[in-house]
């Protein structure tokens, strides 16, 4: 724990001599850089922290040396779905390293790497956005969970930096890469396409679809399915779960305001009032995506929000910018007040969520915090958070 509470009082530190300042000093961008670095060891070094993690390491360590590289490429695809750049990562650690720790700290670098060029780049409350994106989970989330879509989402983030910077080739092609590591990243593509206006009309229109198209899914995506060649492949597998899972009235309503009412808010707000923030001018893309994926996820389940993490880097920042404007705007203060409130409770809801299957909390999968240097004394933990995994997935199979 006292890693954590370290890593959140040096943020705190930082948000108070330094976030304010228009200009920061030489001090602010080495503590800058000292955090970023904390944050790469602090996932570099753990030892089998989060859930999917255990499913990674357990398939590294049945990983067939003397297997070919093409041979490893075809069969991972086959059978787990992995796409050839997570593949190759992999291999080339086994044959060099033949550990796993080499895979998490090349992760962790480049992964938290490009977030904070993104944070330092786009926001000039670099300490606030630290903080934030530790306390939201997503920083467990992209090196603890998706891996693999963590390397996409790090590679998704240059790319969208580069259409932002109108480098629209090389903005394709760090597309391209970040498919080579997890499918979900062709989503990219069509981030040049999305330019909505971000007005109450269009809320209004979102919120139509998303609440009208579930009275006539249950009919529609059956069939579909049917239609699909399920077993060619374990993609079309997880496509057939992502859409069937946990889809309810309820959870189409509450996906509706975390995903499209909350999003919709911060960004008008962003629009109204910041005009000098760095990240003004990309609003109404970083916006328009995230509402047409929150109605999608409201049409299609609840697995289709994973698209939103190729922006969640951005709306983290918009975020960040937003916190600020509560005490400097008294226009919809209440709105704005009852919106923070409810990212906090999805927040405590992600780190409280408990499993059928498991007596644990989605938190015990990252405290206590396991190190590589105490492999010996925290095996217990490590038991616990593989059966957590493994009761989860078991709930995910359910559905």
């Amino acid at each position: 724990m006292a890693i954590y509470i370290v890593y959140i009082l040096l943020c705190l530190v930082g948000i108070c001599c330094w976030d304010s300042q228009e200009q920061k000093s030489n001090i602010a961008k080495v503590c800058y850089v000292f955090l970023g670095t904390y944050l790469i060891l602090l996932s570099g070094l753990s030892y089998a922290l989060g859930g999917d993690k255990q499913l990674y390491i357990d398939l590294f360590e049945d990983y067939l040396p003397q297997m070919t590289l093409g041979d490893f490429i075809v069969d991972n695809f086959v059978s787990m779905g992995y796409m050839p750049l997570w593949s190759i990562v992999n291999y080339a650690c086994k044959q060099w390293f033949d550990s796993f720790y080499a895979l998490q700290i090349i992760q962790s670098v480049v992964v938290n790497g490009i977030i904070c060029y993104i944070g330092f780049k786009y926001t000039k409350r670099h300490f606030l956005f630290l903080l934030i994106y530790f306390i939201s989970k997503q920083f467990f989330l992209l090196n603890c969970e998706t891996m693999r879509e963590g390397f996409a989402v790090a590679l998704g983030l240059l790319a969208l930096d580069n259409y932002f910077r109108q480098k629209n080739i090389s903005a394709f092609i760090l597309a391209g890469i970040a498919v080579g590591f997890h499918p979900s990243a062709t989503i990219l593509f069509a981030f040049p396409f999305m330019h909505l206006n971000i007005n109450f009309k269009t809320l209004t229109v979102l919120l139509a679809i998303a609440l009208l198209a579930f009275s006539i899914r249950a009919t529609i995506v059956p069939v579909i399915l049917q239609k699909l060649p399920i077993e060619a492949n374990k993609i079309a597998t997880n496509l057939e779960t992502y859409l069937t899972f946990k889809y309810t009235f309820h959870n189409t309503c509450v996906f509706a305001i975390h995903y499209i009412v909350i999003p919709f808010i911060i960004g008008y707000c962003i629009l109204l009032w910041g005009e000098d923030f760095p990240i003004h001018s990309y609003v109404q893309p970083l916006v328009t995506f995230m509402l047409i994926i929150g109605c999608l996820a409201c049409v299609l389940g609840a697995h289709f929000t994973r698209l939103n993490n190729y922006v969640i880097i951005f709306y983290l920042i918009l975020i960040v910018e937003f916190i600020p404007l509560l005490f400097t705007q008294q226009q919809f203060l209440i709105t704005r007040c009852l919106t923070l409130l409810c990212l906090c409770y999805f927040v405590f809801c992600t780190y409280n969520m408990q499993f059928k299957y498991s007596n644990l909390r989605s938190y015990q999968l990252y405290y206590p915090y396991t190190s590589i240097f105490d492999e010996k004394s925290c095996q217990e933990i490590v038991i616990s958070r593989q059966e957590f995994h493994e009761a989860s997935l078991m709930e995910f199979d359910e559905h």
